[in-house]
């Protein structure tokens, strides 16, 4: 859950959301079956009951194998966002050998949701709450396309201003 606060804070407004970032901080292993789907949400707060619709799937890979340090994700569909609601992310992957790889977190100030252990991928119907958020990098183009659009990295957690903005 990425609240909309959190993006305009940084700088965002309503625009086309075109990639997706994690830092990984250790890195084995390879996943098969990796999704990421988004969706906008009024929802505040996350439970493990938590489940969501419609989603928007944005990135399909039949296969990943996580590197160390940043893996992006560029969107095939971008996510239009309306630049009030919140976003739900939801990033699902099946292991296909043993292996661990550690994504990068911070601290915020509400949990997330994971699910784990499901043999299906993301088929379990209840999940986990963390305290820990991850770290990652969002990208889009917001304002008029062309010259003068911007293009916005968000980093929460990873830069001490919060997110990297350059215009285009």
């Amino acid at each position: 859950l990425v609240l909309a606060s959190e993006l305009t804070s940084g700088g965002l407004s309503a625009g086309n959301l075109t990639s997706l970032g994690f830092t990984t901080t250790g890195a084995a292993g390879t996943v098969i079956n990796f999704t990421i789907k988004i969706g906008n949400t009024g929802l505040s707060t996350l439970t493990t009951s938590f489940e969501y619709t419609p989603m928007t799937t944005v990135f399909t890979q039949a296969t990943f194998s996580p590197v160390l340090g940043l893996n992006t994700h560029i969107f095939s569909t971008p996510f239009i966002w309306d630049g009030s609601s919140n976003i739900i992310i939801d990033v699902c992957q099946q292991n296909s050998v043993l292996g661990t790889t550690t994504v990068a977190a911070y601290t915020p100030g509400y949990a997330s949701n994971l699910h784990i252990g499901a043999v299906g991928g993301c088929s379990a119907i209840t999940g986990t709450a963390v305290a820990n958020k991850q770290t990652m990098q969002i990208g889009g183009s917001f304002g008029t396309s062309g010259p003068g659009s911007y293009q916005w990295q968000w980093s929460p957690g990873l830069f001490p201003a919060g997110n990297v903005a350059t215009t285009t």
